[in-house]
């Protein structure tokens, strides 16, 4: 990450992937990287999608599924890795909050993330 941070600088990026790196070896310091993250970029959506992950973690749903929608606005559409993985958290809190349209319809989107990326343009219902 030192190398990273001398070409970069603590870009937004940096700084997201620092919040990572130290998710369980020092919270603190990994929040305090997550929300420099977020004012160097409030629309990183790495940042959004870590941000649902302690959402989650936490039980709060309703802003577990906002920091979700939010990374997934702001992906770009041809990160079908990241889209998919965030999909299917969506979808898995929409499950949650027992909002079973809104977890299939999730879950759709992420199966049809998958197909594409396997070459496949099915959309499957």
């Amino acid at each position: 990450m030192k190398e990273a941070e001398k070409i970069a600088g603590l870009s937004a990026e940096v700084l997201c992937r620092l919040a990572i790196v130290y998710r369980y070896l020092a919270k603190g310091q990994s929040d305090s990287y997550l929300q420099q993250c977020l004012q160097e970029d409030l629309q990183h959506p790495r940042a959004h999608y870590l941000m649902g992950i302690e959402h989650m973690q936490q039980r709060r749903i309703a802003a577990t599924i906002k920091e979700y929608e939010k990374a997934i606005e702001n992906y770009p559409k041809t990160d079908r890795f990241h889209l998919n993985e965030t999909w299917n958290n969506l979808g898995t809190a929409y499950f949650e909050a027992r909002h079973y349209e809104g977890a299939k319809g999730s879950l759709a989107d992420c199966h049809h993330a998958d197909a594409i990326g396997r070459g496949s343009g099915a959309k499957s219902a």
